[in-house]
């Protein structure tokens, strides 16, 4: 007969300054003591439990600990996982990376050690919208688009403006126009989303879910494609 191992279904980890936590399969993570980032977003010692869930053949996703002090976790599985517990997650040491250290938040895709950092322009980015933003008023309100090829990070960097934002304010506006590859809705549509949590789950699994985000409204577009009723999309 097989022995198979036992999992575990709670694991509590010190994040020190000079290690991260990379997120490799769906878990759960809740904080103990201070507080860490991912994704953008600031997950204190007492707020609810977050559900980080990696796109599959996704990079794992970083957590780091803030203010230079240690931080204590807790991650358990989430339903439907059927991963060991240990093989969700993995501390490793942050490398001394002079340009970079001096943020507390990069994005960059490493396609060799499948990681996702945050790019040092990302967090210049993020403080000119932030500073925009606490000068915006209800009749002048200020709205950020983001434009760019294919491929190149916008729904990414759409996500992580998102989930800073959410540090700051309890809903943010996102609206969807990207009908070919949307982030919370079906695809051929333009939707008006009001975001309430961070968004650390694939975008499949955000369509409908309102614990999320609640679409506001939405306009079929007539396609995938803005080329196929220009007018229609403009509208």
């Amino acid at each position: 007969l097989t022995k198979h191992k036992k999992d575990q279904s709670k694991v509590k980890l010190n994040i020190s300054p000079k290690q991260q936590l990379l997120i490799k399969k769906p878990i759960k993570i809740s904080v103990k003591q201070n507080s860490v980032l991912l994704f953008g977003h600031i997950l204190r010692a007492g707020d609810e439990p977050l559900n980080i869930e990696p796109y599959e053949g996704f990079p794992s996703i970083p957590v780091v600990s803030r203010k230079n002090v240690s931080a204590e976790v807790v991650i358990s599985k989430v339903e439907g996982c059927d991963t060991f517990l240990s093989g969700c997650y993995e501390l490793v040491d942050i490398e001394n990376d002079d340009e970079n250290k001096e943020n507390e938040s990069q994005i960059l895709v490493q396609p060799k050690k499948k990681i996702l950092k945050f790019h040092q322009a990302w967090h210049k980015i993020f403080k000119n919208i932030q500073h925009k933003s606490n000068v915006s008023t209800e009749n002048n309100p200020n709205a950020t688009i983001i434009t760019g090829k294919q491929n190149i990070g916008k729904s990414t960097l759409s996500r992580f403006i998102v989930n800073n934002l959410l540090n700051k304010y309890e809903k943010v506006c996102f609206l969807e126009t990207d009908i070919g590859q949307p982030e919370m809705n079906e695809p051929g549509v333009v939707a008006l989303h009001v975001v309430k949590k961070p968004l650390t789950k694939p975008c499949h699994t955000l369509i409908n879910d309102e614990s999320v985000s609640v679409c506001e409204s939405k306009y079929f577009c007539g396609g995938v494609s803005p080329s196929v009723h220009p007018n229609l999309y403009l509208e």
